[in-house]
């Protein structure tokens, strides 16, 4: 050994000039080797971006678009109330796969939602008429209240179809977790009340019509409130409904109906001069004719709204009337009136309007200062004029040629039993003569012994 070594050095002062020369040829050869080696190693091994939030690997990623789509897929999703909103602050790096499975953006969207879940969440959302009302966690109790809001006016019929008045979505989404309220809250909020029902006390000098037009309903609203189809009495201190309660969400539903309607006959009048003034003769009876209608009906809370006829067939055509009306009255020859009223009072106010045939109030009651001028109000003759104490008082009736109006409570007369007037003639003062209980006139529009009210004459 010791004369090999001794061999070797000899050798290499021996040839120095030759070793220099063979070093600077072979070492960067096996430098280039060891690099070669050293890069085919990390090629051989593949590399990824891992994702953290908060410290936390939330999914490693083949390449940043994967982070990008995640980003825009939760943005497109989250639904801000008031202005707020949520920025992805994560970090990356590369790593080595090694094995380790990469994620796509939808599940790193999932991972990301999980990690957040403290400033978003996934939730469903309520919408009602485009505006956001809350959002909850699971669904089945909202979706359960809003389907028993329309479930008590289902019944089966295909004619009918049920749906809210407003517009009302239950859409998915991302929401701040600040908006997500607890499932039974949300579910009582949709069945709940805005308001509750709307009642009034009558009070002195109210009637029906004026208790309709002070509440802003109509006097066809007012009877379906309080389901009747006439006010047979209403005394001071009666309380009636003029407003249904308001739940927080309406229920409409369309129905669709057939049904058969009478078609009413016209009635033909035809004067005659050797009949008594008043009296009248059917001379052709009237028959109903009969038509079928498609009825499309709408109806809000249970209460109807609407309905349109859609389509009507007519089965039977009516068959007219006709009327012989007497004008003769002592000696003459008396044309009547025209059917078409005037007020019968110089102003005043509608103390307390018609409800109704006998017992009810049968007439209108127009108040006013004593000694207002009572008018005619259709041209006549004078057929009654009476002072009493009782009833009616002090009052007349006038014979229009078919139909008669009563003038009551009067504090003098002005005519007399067959004295012609005219339309609009002073015929009378008021006064609260008889079962009164302070100035007005009582007036009727009466046809025989049935009363009907004076609005629809005037």
């Amino acid at each position: 050994y010791i004369n090999l070594k001794k061999y070797i050095k000899e050798g290499l002062e021996k040839h120095r000039d030759l070793a220099k020369t063979l070093y600077s040829y072979v070492g960067p050869l096996v430098m280039a080797s060891i690099f070669c080696l050293v890069v085919g190693f990390t090629l051989s091994r593949e590399y990824a971006i891992q994702v953290s939030l908060d410290g936390e690997e939330i999914g490693v990623i083949n390449n940043y678009t994967v982070l990008k789509n995640a980003d825009k897929i939760i943005k497109n999703k989250l639904v801000s109330t008031d202005e707020q909103t949520w920025e992805l602050n994560s970090d990356i790096k590369m790593v080595s796969l090694g094995r380790k499975e990469t994620v796509n953006e939808r599940q790193l969207a999932n991972n990301i939602l999980q990690a957040s879940d403290e400033n978003i969440i996934e939730a469903t959302g309520l919408y009602v008429d485009g505006q956001f009302i809350g959002a909850v966690k699971d669904p089945t109790l909202l979706n359960n209240a809003l389907a028993s809001l329309k479930a008590s006016y289902e019944n089966g019929d295909p004619n009918r179809t049920v749906s809210f008045v407003q517009n009302v979505s239950v859409l998915d989404g991302i929401f701040f977790a600040d908006s997500v309220v607890p499932d039974q809250q949300l579910a009582d909020l949709v069945v709940s009340e805005v308001s509750g029902a709307k009642y009034y006390t009558v009070a002195s000098g109210d009637n029906p019509w004026g208790i309709a037009a002070k509440n802003g309903i109509t006097y066809s609203t007012l009877l379906a409130l309080n389901g009747v189809s006439e006010f047979k009495s209403l005394f001071v201190g009666d309380v009636v409904q003029v407003g249904a309660s308001v739940p927080f969400l309406q229920v409409k539903y369309v129905e669709r109906t057939t049904r058969q309607v009478d078609i009413p006959y016209t009635v033909k009048e035809e004067k005659d001069k050797t009949m008594t003034l008043g009296t009248r003769k059917v001379a052709q009876a009237g028959v109903k004719g009969l038509k079928e209608e498609l009825v499309e009906s709408v109806y809000v809370d249970g209460m109807l709204q609407s309905e349109t006829v859609v389509q009507s067939t007519v089965l039977s055509q009516p068959v007219q009337e006709i009327v012989k009306i007497g004008t003769y009255w002592n000696g003459q020859i008396i044309e009547g009136g025209s059917g078409k009223l005037t007020w019968p009072t110089a102003g005043g106010y509608v103390s307390r309007g018609f409800v109704g045939q006998y017992p009810a109030h049968n007439g209108v009651d127009i108040a006013g200062p004593y000694g207002t001028y009572i008018i005619a109000a259709d041209s006549g003759v004078v057929t009654k004029a009476l002072y009493t104490n009782v009833g009616y008082g002090v009052y007349c009736i006038i014979e229009h040629g078919g139909y008669q109006t009563l003038y009551g409570h009067c504090s003098r007369l002005l005519v007399s039993v067959g004295q012609q007037v005219q339309k609009g003639q002073i015929i009378a003062y008021m006064g609260s003569t008889g079962n009164s209980t302070g100035n007005h006139l009582h007036f009727e529009v009466k046809r025989g012994n049935v009363r009907y009210n004076p609005y629809s004459w005037f």
